[in-house]
């Protein structure tokens, strides 16, 4: 793929931003110390749209034994787009006689389920219940 400066009617010294981070925080005592990032921009590898929800480690190690530094987050994933779905990460005990953590998703894909994708929302409301 050409350059973004390179394509056609974009001006050869054009300092239009193709891509953005951002990590946002809202003042209030509901959602003090809350990170929201948001990601945008072209020609990424995936056109996805999610919303990941990180979990707070326990202030405690269940297994003493255990270094906390390795100990990764829980996640809550809402998939808005392409593949409408929810996928909840939690660290599970790996089967065997040594103590290792390792991740497990949970996945419910509207796909799977229903068949077929739901309608997109500008055309009326889809629940799952």
């Amino acid at each position: 793929m050409p350059a973004y400066r390179s394509e056609p009617n974009v001006a050869p010294d054009s300092t239009v931003e193709t891509f953005v981070a951002l990590k946002l925080l809202i003042d209030n005592w509901r959602w003090a110390d809350v990170p929201f990032y948001l990601r945008t921009g072209k020609r990424l590898a995936a056109r996805d749209t999610e919303i990941a929800i990180k979990l707070r480690r326990a202030p405690f190690v269940l297994f003493r034994d255990t270094p906390v530094d390795q100990l990764a987050s829980n996640r809550l994933v809402l998939h808005i787009q392409p593949d409408e779905g929810i996928t909840l990460r939690l660290g599970a005990k790996i089967p065997g006689p040594i103590l290792k953590i390792g991740a497990v998703d949970m996945n419910l894909i509207t796909k799977t389920i229903l068949g077929t994708l739901p309608a997109p929302a500008t055309n009326g409301c889809c629940m799952i219940a």
